[in-house]
């Protein structure tokens, strides 16, 4: 599984930096998580990523998601949505 850096920001606010298995690429997409209320996270990344960003989310704690947040649809920002949306199905 790749690897994931977590930077806690503020409280409620973290940056995961996710790493593709691409080499060269380590820090190259990050996910913001907010922890809420509302809890929501920006971009999910690609596929690639899902399992080792949802070892993160539930490293920071999120168990619940009212919004996932998408910039633009590129495979490396909205390729993992459909984990995410399986894994948070309450999510908007």
């Amino acid at each position: 599984m790749p690897s994931c850096t977590i930077q806690k920001i503020n409280p409620k606010l973290y940056l995961v930096a996710l790493a593709p298995p691409l080499p060269g690429f380590d820090r190259f997409i990050g996910v913001w998580v907010y922890t809420g209320p509302p809890a929501f996270i920006v971009d999910v990344g690609p596929s690639a990523t899902s399992a080792s960003l949802l070892s993160a989310l539930e490293n920071i704690g999120v168990r619940h998601l009212d919004y996932i947040l998408l910039t633009h649809i590129h495979i490396d920002h909205a390729g993992g949505i459909a984990d995410l949306a399986a894994s948070f199905p309450e999510a908007r």
